[in-house]
């Protein structure tokens, strides 16, 4: 539906966006991870015809925008909705601001229809009020309702929750899920890696203008194209150390602790990067299909909540796997506890840099 093909854009001599290649079809969530300052935002700028680009092209439906006049462009943007990270909101009613929209694009705006607005974002109560006196989550919801009310094609969300406490922020995360779930093309953007994980969706990593990765969150997190991805990741561990192959089996070594690894690379200087959770800590050595199992010493244990980050150290380094509470307490790990640390060959992936 829309392409991104070589995009680039510049302010002044600086490069924002260099070299974007992306394609966003019909329904589903896109979601454009990264850093403040990777370009997210930039990007959905441009993808929606709100500033222009310095190079490449976007081609809308397979047709180039490049010779299009500002009718056409008016056309496309009114096809579309925009939902800012600081709400821009008229000084009139909660009720006004979805009704004055439609009035405008000539949409039906009945009272009915606004009310069924209002109760889908649970802002019935505050339809008499003034925006501007709403809580950053209801005018975020607000910004929502408004643009759900004038039925876009594509809705385009720029960090939506970036400044919202966590209860208001549940509740955006449970509209946006809502509107996924109706069939609507989202296009998100969000410096949040567990929200990215939370909603899902194809996701689109950037950082300094460039977009480096583009998968399922799963892929991203567990096979990072890049130090970069690795080190932004937070879900695993980064490793450096070096690659070997003897007989067909490549090891990385690291810490002076020698480990089992599947990988294309060559020889050399690399780094390791194993998730928290394909980590198996058991209080014994066990038969299975691991290919690494590794003695160690249990040196912290964090708390979040719904599991526990273990860490285990080790002679010169240390590894953290991600546990659920039922199994610390089952195994019966405390600080100071020697516990084996197991994990396939192919779980510890291989980046190639120094």
């Amino acid at each position: 539906m829309i392409e991104a093909n070589r995009l680039q854009s510049k302010i002044g001599c600086a490069q924002i966006l260099n070299e974007i290649d992306l394609r966003i079809d019909w329904g589903g969530l896109y979601t454009f991870l990264g850093a403040n300052g990777s370009g997210k935002t930039s990007l959905l700028r441009l993808m929606s015809l709100i500033d222009p680009f310095s190079g490449g092209d976007i081609r809308i439906e397979g047709n180039s925008v490049r010779g299009w006049n500002s009718r056409q462009k008016t056309a496309f943007r009114r096809r579309i909705g925009f939902v800012f990270q600081h709400p821009l909101l008229l000084r009139a009613t909660v009720a006004e601001n979805i009704e004055w929209p439609l009035r405008i694009r000539r949409r039906p705006c009945n009272r009915r229809n606004i009310e069924l607005v209002l109760e889908r974002f649970g802002l019935t109560i505050k339809s008499g009020e003034a925006a501007q006196v709403l809580s950053g989550g209801e005018q975020q919801r607000l910004q929502l309702a408004r643009v759900w009310a004038l039925d876009p094609d594509i809705l385009y969300l720029d960090e939506p929750t970036a400044n919202l406490d966590p209860v208001s922020s549940d509740q955006v995360e449970t509209a946006i899920r809502e509107m996924a779930a109706t069939g609507k093309t989202i296009l998100l953007s969000t410096h949040h890696l567990l929200q990215a994980r939370r909603l899902g969706g194809k996701i689109h990593f950037l950082q300094s203008g460039r977009l480096l990765q583009e998968g399922s969150m799963e892929q991203i997190l567990k096979t990072p194209s890049c130090l970069e991805i690795a080190n932004y990741s937070l879900s695993g561990n980064l490793l450096r150390g070096d690659l070997t192959k003897k007989g067909g089996i490549h090891r990385f070594t690291a810490g002076g602790i020698s480990m089992e690894v599947t990988t294309s690379l060559p020889p050399g200087p690399v780094h390791g990067y194993l998730p928290y959770e394909d980590i198996i800590i058991s209080r014994t050595e066990f038969v299975s299909s691991a290919r690494n199992a590794l003695r160690g010493t249990v040196i912290a244990v964090d708390d979040l909540g719904i599991y526990l980050l273990v860490r285990i150290g080790f002679e010169n380094f240390s590894l953290t796997a991600s546990i659920t509470r039922q199994s610390i307490e089952r195994l019966g790990i405390t600080i100071g506890e020697t516990v084996m640390v197991s994990f396939k060959a192919s779980a510890l992936h291989i980046l190639s840099g120094n």
